[in-house]
């Protein structure tokens, strides 16, 4: 049997929505590592999409991880979430920091936390949605999942720490 290291990030989460009895759906595509494009392979709305990345956050001299997750038409407002974790100041992680933290690359991460060093934060907006869709650690499968589900499944810590994303929705038009 394989170990927890070993089990890839896809069949992680399989197995924590099968455990605890989530519907899912599973959805084979092309890879594609941006948000809007991948809506649109996928065929659903772009702000049904969560879209996950990794923040290095800086207080008082010490660092922490959060993994944010936003809506698919949104980007992050840096003030808005800085008050929202009490911080002094956020930036994106390096790929290899979000590697490390995620085991996945830029673009397929999920809006799943399985690291300890890496606190989950979801925006508020995101949970509008009956479902979400999101990649599953690579960038050719993705799930989609009750919104309600997803809420219910990893408790985050909520905020409104977002703006819409022109560019995004540019991509789509």
């Amino acid at each position: 049997m394989a170990t927890y290291e070993r089990i890839s990030i896809y069949e992680r989460i399989c197995g924590v929505l099968k455990d605890n009895g989530i519907e899912y759906r599973v959805i084979n595509h092309e890879p594609e590592g941006n948000t809007a494009r991948g809506s649109l392979l996928r065929g659903h709305p772009l702000h049904e999409a969560a879209k996950s990345m990794v923040i290095e956050a800086r207080r008082k001299g010490d660092v922490g991880y959060y993994l944010a997750v936003i809506p698919g038409d949104r980007r992050v407002h840096h003030k808005l979430l800085k008050k929202t974790l009490g911080v002094e100041d956020v930036t994106l992680a390096s790929k290899e920091t979000t590697n490390r933290l995620t085991g996945c690359g830029i673009g397929a991460i999920p809006p799943f936390s399985f690291n300890p060093e890496l606190q989950l934060v979801v925006d508020s907006n995101l949970l509008e949605n009956d479902e979400i869709v999101f990649n599953a650690g690579v960038l050719d499968i993705s799930f989609t999942i009750s919104a309600n589900d997803y809420l219910a499944l990893v408790a985050p810590r909520l905020g409104l720490f977002t703006k819409a994303d022109v560019k995004e929705l540019e991509l789509i038009r």
